[in-house]
């Protein structure tokens, strides 16, 4: 929402009458690249604009933003990148001091004073690590799945400290330490530095900026301490973050909305309750199962990651449709089982005053955690007739469809059941195939089975055993019996039945 005239007015007295703790300014930016307030409002920057206290910097696959901060210091956010500031205190008093959240991706930090004057205050804290730096140009990276996942961070000027639960050890110039995620292990520094560090084509433009800024920063903290004796806090901050009024509809629109999905998304990955609580609206229908199946998955599913493909955003006044498919995944407690699934939803989106909120969700939802660890499903449709009492023949396929449902298994291969029969002179038993409708799943199918005819005489007689090992040997009157087992449920495995007779 825009300020008026009187709140733009009342921001700048305070602005006036407050020591500096507004972070920096974006002074470079290209591609997709987006910012969440701590109120959990996004926008779409513009170069010259202030990020602040609590603002999450985002980047795309193709984002790049550089941000100067008020120490002269360089934060450059590469692609895919997700850093929150936490603080960044720059006054020139003995209160400066940085915290930074890394959450994913990397970005070069080249520090200013605070880093040459109060290293000890400086500190960037990422999901299996924290990093303290001594006057460092570096790079921390974090990897949040996959083999390689984990910290890093690799340092090109000055030096850094990677500090996990158990243990900490130094970075020197051109080195990286890795603190692994998960693991039982302190932090170690790789015999080279990984190829995961990658410059980007802007490169020289920080460079560039890094020199210009290490020139002016004696003279930048001297004119802070100089206002600070003086009882002032200096100029007030530019406005540059209050922005113009946009078009509904318009390609931000579409934009936004599209960002506080992915919002939304991280938030559900983490479990984080208050904060869907806050962006789903108060009437959206089945509000309270959806919360309380989070909490539920949350303890069930960790390392939850939701990816959306194909994304189609349409936006009207107040309103975003948004269709995609997506594929979900996690490793699901207590034997870290992989599960996958996917499907193909929309997502009806509400702008309000403090932002985009989700008002609905049709079609195969991700938040559905019904779908994980429940016992499946069975269903068994019998068309087939025994061939009767007639000598030897070729197996041949009868209508026998048996359908499971079980979503622990969407994205596998296929599914097995047992066929057991039962009839006063032959036994038999066959091991099914079953195949996903579609691809990513949870539903398995078979449409038939082979059925054989007994040697001449052995409905009626007693007999050998069956054998035929690709077809069920079968009589009039045979009783069956379908069995699944299904591995995956909070009890354990369990064996899902179906029965029937064989006319």
């Amino acid at each position: 929402m825009n300020l008026s005239i009187f709140k733009a007015g009342a921001l700048a007295l305070l602005l006036l009458a407050s020591p500096a703790y507004a972070n920096g300014e974006i002074e470079f930016m290209s591609g997709d690249v987006s910012v969440m307030n701590a109120k959990g409002e996004l926008r779409v920057p513009a170069r010259g604009q202030r990020v602040e206290p609590g603002d999450t910097v985002m980047t795309g696959r193709d984002g790049e933003v550089h941000l100067v901060m008020d120490d002269n210091g360089l934060i450059a956010l590469r692609p895919g990148t997700r850093l929150k500031i936490e603080v960044y205190t720059a006054a020139g008093t003995a209160d400066d001091g940085v915290v930074l959240n890394l959450f994913r991706g990397t970005f070069r930090s080249v520090t200013g004073w605070i880093g040459k004057t109060a290293p000890s205050k400086y500190s960037i804290r990422t999901p299996s690590a924290t990093i303290g730096i001594r006057g460092t140009d570096h790079e921390p990276m974090v990897i949040d799945e996959g083999p390689d996942a984990g910290t890093y961070d690799k340092v090109n000027e000055g030096g850094s400290t990677l500090t996990t639960g158990f243990g900490k050890v130094d970075v020197a110039p051109q080195q990286a330490g890795f603190a692994p995620r998960g693991a039982l292990v302190a932090p170690q520094v790789l015999a080279v530095v990984p190829p995961l560090f990658k410059t980007t084509p802007n490169e020289n433009v920080i460079e560039r900026s890094k020199a210009s800024l290490a020139k002016g920063i004696e003279e930048q903290l001297l004119k802070k301490r100089r206002e600070n004796e003086r009882g002032g806090a200096g100029p007030a901050l530019p406005l540059a973050a209050t922005q113009a009024p946009v078009k509904l509809g318009d390609a931000n629109d579409m934009r936004n909305a599209s960002l506080a999905l992915d919002e939304l998304l991280a938030a559900y990955e983490q479990g984080n309750v208050g904060y869907l609580r806050a962006h789903l609206n108060p009437a959206m229908i089945g509000l309270q199962k959806l919360l309380d199946d989070v909490t539920k998955e949350n303890n069930l599913c960790k390392q939850m990651r939701v990816l959306l493909l194909d994304k189609q955003v349409q936006a009207s006044p107040d309103l975003a449709v948004i269709q995609t498919n997506f594929q979900k995944r996690c490793l699901q407690l207590p034997n870290m089982t992989p599960v996958f699934f996917s499907g193909h939803t929309t997502f009806l989106m509400h702008r309000e005053p403090g932002g985009w909120t989700m008002a609905a969700v049709s079609g195969v939802s991700p938040f559905n955690s019904a779908l994980t660890n429940v016992l499946a499903t069975m269903t068994v449709v019998n068309g087939a007739v025994s061939p009767g009492f007639g000598g030897p023949a070729a197996p041949a396929p009868q209508p026998f469809r048996i359908t499971v449902v079980d979503p622990d298994r969407a994205g596998m291969n296929s599914v097995t059941v047992q066929i057991n029969t039962t009839h006063p002179f032959i036994n038999d038993s066959l091991t099914v195939t079953l195949l996903p409708v579609s691809p990513g799943s949870p539903q398995f199918s078979v449409a038939t089975v082979l059925f054989a005819n007994p040697p001449s005489g052995r409905c009626i007689a007693p007999s050998a055993p069956a054998n035929q090992p690709t077809a069920l040997e079968v009589c009039p009157g045979t009783s069956y019996v379908v069995n699944y087992v299904d591995t995956t449920t909070p009890n354990g495995g369990q064996v899902v039945s179906s029965r029937g007779v064989i006319p």
